[in-house]
């Protein structure tokens, strides 16, 4: 009896990651190619923090949604500043399309294939270890 539960555990597990589930958002990133941010870390229990040189590290929330194809993000980072977009990895990189117009905050992409204007894509290297120090203790606002 132990077998079969453990043999479906594995097709379950399998079939999940085939589902796009199998990476996690989890982690801490690099910006590669944008002038926004330059780390994020997304934690287990739904916080998102931007790291900016010279900047307060700001603080949100998210959910990810790996099952939906594209898979989705939400970020909150306060009540005016929501944004709605999709996410996929290409080998260890994280690539975020997201609106920068306020008005297309809430409009999230259907599909990779389409690039309207007031969006933009970002790459995020994901990275081990510790944000450096110069990135978590700034002096101002973003």
């Amino acid at each position: 009896m132990k077998h079969i539960f453990l043999i479906g555990l594995v097709l379950f597990a399998v079939l999940l990651d085939g589902c796009g589930g199998g990476k996690s958002i989890v982690g801490k990133y690099k910006n590669v190619n944008s002038e926004y941010g330059d780390y994020v870390e997304f934690t287990s229990d739904g916080q998102a923090v931007f790291y900016n040189k010279g900047l307060k590290p700001q603080r949100g929330t998210y959910t990810a949604d790996a099952i939906k194809s594209p898979m989705s993000l939400d970020m909150k980072m306060s009540e005016k500043e929501k944004f709605a977009a999709i996410y996929k990895f290409e080998g260890d990189d994280l690539v975020i399309r997201m609106s920068t117009d306020d008005k297309l905050a809430d409009k999230r992409l259907s599909d990779w294939d389409t690039m309207p204007e007031g969006y933009k894509t970002k790459r995020y290297a994901r990275v081990g270890g510790s944000i450096p120090a110069e990135y978590q203790t700034g002096t101002s606002s973003p």
